[in-house]
């Protein structure tokens, strides 16, 4: 930040130098129209300050503050700081919870490549069998997925076995299968091992996940779709791979309508099957 300073304004570099002295729990929860007020300059100047600092904007400046976070802190008092910055108030908690949620969103889409999607979306389409795993706030997208993919005529599995029962489910994984992967924290070795196998049995992997281990697995999978939490990280884990899951899903079904529409009428009637034994 020092080497940069040189080329900030006076008021531009009043807000690197309060940016740089703000604990990280106070500055993942602040936008920009607050840092400008605490400055003493405006949110246009603190946003231009972000990106002469060499980021794409506050958001990810933010993001990194909150990486750095939850590297550093005990899981507890972690807690205990995010609690304190959201506050007692319900209406400024739903305000900056939203926030957190919007910005995930906003940086998933700007993040997710059309071509990457595209690639994703051929490869599950035209694969033997489609294995979805995910674990913790990740699995409800792997579980979603999965789904959406069944209703639309393909099939689909989720993997929710970890550990030494992971074993079970990663031996099913044949030549010519998909395997997707969401995880939007941290490295597992569960995820190693799934990667390997599936590259060493020929099937394609598609990594769906938070850019650091976008990052550290380069090259382990076949494809990348980035997840990104909020800087807060305030808000549900699995928000951002949910709506990855909806795209990867609705791209199915307009790759072959007729199947979707086929399968859909299969599920209707067995589910009027199911309502007509229940009365």
């Amino acid at each position: 930040m020092s080497r940069a300073l040189a080329s900030l304004s006076p008021a531009e570099a009043r807000v690197a130098q309060y940016l740089k002295a703000m604990p990280a729990e106070d500055l993942i929860f602040a936008n920009a129209e607050e840092l400008g007020r605490l400055t003493k300059s405006s949110d246009a100047t603190v946003i231009r300050t972000a990106r002469k600092l060499g980021y794409t904007g506050l958001p990810q400046l933010k993001r990194e503050a909150g990486n750095t976070l939850g590297t550093n802190a005990d899981p507890k008092d972690q807690l205990s700081k995010k609690l304190a910055a959201l506050g007692s108030d319900i209406g400024s908690m739903r305000r900056q919870i939203f926030a957190d949620a919007a910005e995930s969103l906003e940086l998933s889409e700007n993040a997710l490549d059309d071509a990457e999607l595209q690639r994703a979306v051929g490869a599950i389409a035209h694969a033997g069998s489609i294995h979805v795993y995910g674990y913790g706030g990740s699995e409800l997208g792997a579980r979603h997925l999965a789904r959406m993919a069944n209703r639309m005529g393909y099939n689909a599995r989720t993997i929710g076995d970890t550990g030494l029962m992971l074993a079970d489910s990663v031996i099913s994984i044949s030549r010519g299968d998909a395997v997707v992967i969401f995880q939007t924290g941290r490295r597992l070795r569960d995820i190693d091992v799934l990667l390997e196998h599936t590259a060493a049995v020929g099937a394609t992997s598609i990594l769906v996940s938070g850019e650091i281990l976008h990052e550290q697995l380069a090259g382990a999978y076949d494809i990348g779709l980035l997840a990104i939490r909020g800087s807060a990280k305030v808000s549900a884990e699995a928000l951002a791979p949910i709506l990855v899951a909806d795209v990867i899903g609705y791209s199915l079904s307009a790759l072959d309508e007729e199947r979707a529409m086929q399968t859909r009428e299969q599920l209707t009637h067995v589910r009027q099957q199911l309502i007509q034994r229940k009365a």
